[in-house]
């Protein structure tokens, strides 16, 4: 849509033939708001008007009324009026002005409070994972001790293992090596038996 189809809401005023700061209280209003509000656009902080919404605002019942109690008016006051009628003008934008720069405010207000609320979305997400990586550092620590302790046992398994074979081991030596007194009175008397035979014969 080029620039040039787009029209400002002083140059609507002056094609209807109104107060300017007028029009814009009806326009503001439901339920016309709501039907030309997705043919508005913001260029330069001032408002432009597309050919729909154009449309939309010269055909609604409340314009048509309101230009025509306007034509009426300008009628019955005449041109002596004219100046009484620029000060009309002139308090009207006045009040124009500060009801937008209210309703700028207000608009504000609401995006403030929604960026504050994602801060603070943003901040229980944080904590969140604060808390998760927290958890996943204790568990790795608990994982590297209980490896450190299986580790130290499976070292005292061995230990113990090579004590008890070298253990079993001395006492096989020790057992073949020294006999017990009657294993060796047994073995003498045998000895003597074999002697006194030999000498015998």
């Amino acid at each position: 849509m080029e620039e040039k189809e787009k029209k400002t809401l002083t140059q609507l005023a002056a094609e209807l033939g109104v107060n300017k700061s007028t029009l814009y209280r009806r326009i503001v209003k439901e339920p016309l708001a709501s039907k030309i509000q997705p043919y508005t656009e913001m260029i330069n902080n001032k408002v432009y008007y597309s050919p729909e919404a154009v449309e939309i605002i010269f055909g609604a019942p409340e314009i048509t009324e309101m230009k025509k109690n306007s034509e009426q008016m300008k009628a019955v006051r005449g041109n002596e009026q004219g100046g009484a009628g620029e000060y009309e003008e002139d308090q009207g934008m006045i009040k124009l002005l500060q009801e937008s720069i209210a309703l700028l405010q207000e608009q504000l207000a609401v995006k403030d409070s929604q960026l504050e609320a994602k801060d603070r979305q943003l901040t229980a997400k944080d904590q969140q994972l604060s808390a998760k990586d927290e958890q996943i550092i204790n568990l790795t620590n608990v994982l590297r001790e209980s490896q450190a302790v299986q580790k130290e046992t499976a070292v005292a398994l061995q230990a113990a293992e090579a004590l008890h074979n070298n253990t079993m081991k001395q006492l096989v030596d020790g057992s073949k090596k020294k006999k017990h007194w009657w294993n060796r009175k047994k073995a003498d008397v045998i000895d003597v038996e074999v002697h006194s035979g030999e000498g015998e014969s």
